[in-house]
């Protein structure tokens, strides 16, 4: 059953990336501010390495890092996740001393920036053998992976009062990456043992939807409108090489941006008048990333630097003459990582990482816009076992992770700035921490 399963999975992937190859020629540059994955990882063996796996891309989460390292797999795997995450943030008026609260344009409260970022993921992952299959004759070792994240809040990912960008508001965490992230790569070994190369696709998804405003009393319509927001799909790819002896492989991997504008949503009055809703403007950077890995069977050290070219991002809503005609930028960033195992025994492996994760947002004293992100020091610490339960024929891999990341504080100067939907902007300090654990089960075939 599980054979047929697999052989199911892998037709899948095929026609999944014919498909991805035929739409995007047709797809352009247009339709996401930072997904889950490059807020907190893909995985919960690469979070416990620091994010540095590029040259270790050894399980299903290489369909995101480096489709071309699941060749080194050479079996069938299932993996489910779950990841819970708490960022600790306080958002302080430097008047008042308390925390930040915002007005709109008729003074009335829009938000406080700091509640509402706890988040849940679930994250599915599967990889397929092709070799074992039977499905066509293969000279080459082609391994097809698959990943999937969910956030417990994807029933939001329409944003029909997204944060214009004179509003406070993170761009890493809460409603920001409440979207649906899809990775799905082939890796294909060109040398035994040497030489793999990798490609896929990346999407996030949002739903297309309408929306009726009604009145709660007498079940009257007062506004309706829609909105059409598409999938988007973006390639991956990636190349492993494994010289000598193979105590040392080297990954590199690129991954394209992905940018979702929804234009501003006319909403049509029974009275004739049109009144404008905002939807969310998402973006994950373009990037490139290089590791080495040198491996001493009983401990391993991964290296990787990873560069993410944010000033791609351009926030439409903020050059809108609707606004204030305001570019964004945005800078490149390079961020750098580097994890370690030890492998105690055969079924034990205690794994440690560090990431140092440079803001792409520029000091937003003086400017109207307000997007609020920190460097940043993310440090993690993860435990992989394989457990034998009786009920499985087949070995169960468990993987528990902890992160913590250590954001610096600052300062924005809002002396004499007037914005659009925040008028009286005032200046304020922002400070604080992110905590998130979770744990991985999979299934080996």
């Amino acid at each position: 059953m599980v054979g047929r399963f697999f052989r199911f999975f892998g037709l899948v992937c095929i026609a999944l990336l014919v498909q991805t190859c035929c739409l995007s020629g047709f797809l352009g540059k247009n339709a996401f501010s930072a997904g889950m994955p490059d807020t907190y990882g893909f995985g919960m063996r690469a979070m416990s390495l620091g994010g540095a796996f590029t040259a270790v891309a050894d399980d299903y989460s290489a369909t995101f890092y480096n489709p071309a390292g699941l060749v080194q797999l050479e079996a069938s795997q299932l993996s489910f996740e779950f990841l819970y995450t708490h960022p600790s943030f306080d958002v302080e008026s430097l008047a008042t001393g308390e925390d930040l609260v915002t007005y709109d344009a008729n003074g009335d409260i829009r938000t406080d920036p700091s509640s509402g970022l706890n988040q849940r993921f679930f994250t599915f992952g599967a990889v397929a053998d092709m070799n074992k299959m039977d499905i066509i004759d293969l000279s080459h070792h082609i391994q097809i992976g698959f990943a999937a994240s969910l956030s417990e809040g994807i029933h939001l990912s329409q944003r029909m009062k997204g944060y214009p960008p004179d509003q406070p508001h993170f761009i890493r965490y809460g409603d920001s990456i409440d979207r649906m992230n899809l990775a799905l790569g082939t890796g294909i070994e060109l040398i035994d043992g040497k030489v793999s190369v990798g490609v896929g696709m990346q999407a996030m998804m949002d739903i297309k939807r309408g929306r009726t405003y009604t009145n709660e009393v007498s079940g009257d319509t007062i506004a309706q409108g829609g909105a059409d927001v598409e999938m988007r799909y973006d390639p991956i790819a990636g190349l492993l090489f494994t010289p000598g002896s193979g105590n040392m492989r080297i990954g590199f991997s690129w991954r394209d941006e992905q940018l979702a504008e929804a234009d501003v949503l006319n909403i049509k009055e029974d009275d004739g008048t049109t009144t404008y809703v905002e939807l969310e403007n998402f973006f994950v950077p373009e990037e490139y990333s290089l590791g080495i890995c040198f491996d001493r069977n009983t401990f391993f050290i991964s290296i990787e630097a990873n560069k993410q070219k944010w000033s791609g991002y351009n926030d439409f809503r903020a050059k809108d003459q609707y606004y204030y005609g305001e570019s964004t930028d945005f800078k490149d960033t390079l961020n750098k990582r580097v994890g370690i195992g030890w492998r105690m025994n055969e079924a034990t492996t205690v794994m440690a990482g560090f990431c140092s994760q440079e803001s792409p947002v520029p000091d937003q004293s003086g400017r109207r816009s307000n997007y609020i992100d920190m460097d940043k020091y993310i440090y993690s610490l993860g435990i992989f076992k394989i457990v034998k339960p009786e009920r499985f024929h087949k070995p169960l891999q468990v993987v528990g992770t902890l992160q913590y990341q250590k954001c610096d504080d600052y300062t924005v100067d809002k002396t004499g700035v007037t914005g659009v939907t925040w008028v009286n902007q005032e200046s304020y300090k922002v400070k604080g921490d992110i905590y998130s654990g979770g744990i991985s089960a999979s299934f080996i075939w």
